[in-house]
């Protein structure tokens, strides 16, 4: 009896070498997995301090130049215009 991978025994079994035999190594990941996250968000912050100022100027001249008149439509809301239109018509 208790074959299955769901029988109680062996699922017992399982729990016990989880937490003997692999916990250290799991626990040594999380640690190493944690510094790297920790060390990773403090270079993006050193970036974004860095980049902060530089990036303020260029918007700015960007906004700027933007132009504001004109016609807006883009060539996919013509095509899908120029679609339906085709759609309704009926050929003989």
């Amino acid at each position: 009896m208790a074959k299955s991978l769901r029988s109680k025994p062996k699922l017992r079994a399982k729990s016990i070498k989880r937490q003997g035999e692999f916990n250290q190594f799991v626990d040594d990941r999380n640690a190493r997995l944690a510094e790297k996250a920790r060390l990773n968000l403090l270079k993006q912050n050193e970036e974004k301090m860095a980049q902060d100022t530089p990036i303020e100027e260029a918007s700015e001249e960007a906004t700027k130049s933007a132009p504001t008149t004109g016609n807006m439509k883009t060539a996919l809301k013509r095509r899908i215009k120029a679609k339906k239109s085709r759609s309704k018509k009926l050929k003989f």
